[in-house]
């Protein structure tokens, strides 16, 4: 049975894994622009 530290850490090392996995397409893309133009509109953020 997990305890609640072994649970907690296992989502940290999942959240790092997830960030190091961005930071390694950020690096090789060298670029954090998905592209687009977004605009608010009546409140609204639209793309």
């Amino acid at each position: 049975m997990k305890t609640v530290e072994t649970i907690e850490v296992t989502v940290v090392e999942e959240i790092q894994a997830r960030l190091k996995n961005l930071g390694d397409h950020v690096r090789e893309d060298r670029c954090l622009n998905a592209g687009g133009k977004f605009e608010w509109i009546d409140s609204v953020l639209v793309k």
